[in-house]
C-alpha cells in the first residue's frame, strides 16, 4: 500500500499517477477503491530512477505490475462527474 503524502511545508513533492487500491480519509477511515488517481510523493523518499521526465515535467508512475497492462495505450482524463478516469 502506498503511503499518502499530505501537503506540508518544506517538502519537495513530485506529482504522481498511481493505481489506487485503498484510500484513507482524513478522519482515519479506509475505503477500498480500484482505479487511476493523481497524487504527490515526497522527492526525498524516492529513488532517483523512479522520477520520469516527460517534456520537462517530472512525474512518478506508481502502478503495481499486475495493473500495468490496464494503462498501456490508455488516456487518463478528468471530469467533474467522474473525477480521474480512463478516457473512453
Amino acid at each position: 500500500m502506498t503511503e499518502q503524502c499530505r501537503a506540508e511545508e518544506n517538502i519537495d513533492v513530485i506529482p504522481a499517477i498511481s493505481w489506487a487500491t485503498a484510500l484513507k480519509e482524513p478522519e482515519g477511515a479506509w475505503h477500498e477503491i480500484s482505479g487511476p488517481c493523481v497524487g504527490i510523493f515526497d522527492r526525498s523518499k524516492l529513488p532517483p530512477n523512479a522520477i520520469q521526465n516527460l517534456d520537462s515535467i517530472e512525474l512518478v508512475f506508481n502502478v503495481p505490475a499486475e495493473q500495468v497492462l490496464l494503462f498501456e495505450g490508455r488516456v487518463i482524463d478528468f471530469s467533474e462527474e467522474r473525477g480521474i478516469h480512463f478516457a473512453d
